[in-house]
């Protein structure tokens, strides 16, 4: 209870309507496991972050990824996502893995979280769980 999707910036609802139209900024899908299957990631907020003086001050945000396993859903809670948007790479994009300083081809679709004209993470899955890395500067 208590959860709302993520709300985005003027700015970043401006760039998605002009530059990726009918795209969400909180909720994609792509096939994140390699299986063939519809997956689904999304961007919500779920509580407060409190300062160093205990004072709330934004709210707390979390990327959910639902995995389709059979007939249902295997749900993955990443907390405290690096970025206020999400985006789809699609399998075989080329991308830069900045925290290993080297270009990387994606196996499977990834997801990427973004910081308008700032930065951004990937994340992509291996070995059963969720691995991010900085893929934007």
């Amino acid at each position: 209870p208590g959860w709302k999707f993520a709300e985005v910036s003027r700015e970043v609802r401006q760039f998605f309507e002009t530059e990726i139209p009918g795209k969400s900024s909180y909720l994609i899908n792509g096939d994140f496991d390699g299986n063939g299957k519809p997956d689904y990631a999304t961007l919500i907020w779920h509580g407060q972050v409190r300062n160093g003086q205990g004072t709330m001050t934004w709210p707390r945000s979390f990327l959910v990824v639902f995995l389709r396993k059979g007939p249902g859903y295997r749900m993955y809670v990443i907390k405290e996502p690096d970025g206020e948007y999400l985006c789809l790479a699609h399998k075989g994009t080329k991308d830069f893995n900045y925290d290993e300083q080297k270009e990387i081809t994606y196996a499977n679709d990834a997801i990427l979280t973004g910081i308008l004209e700032k930065g951004g993470s990937s994340y992509v899955f291996e070995k059963g769980r969720f691995r991010s890395f900085v893929s934007s500067d």
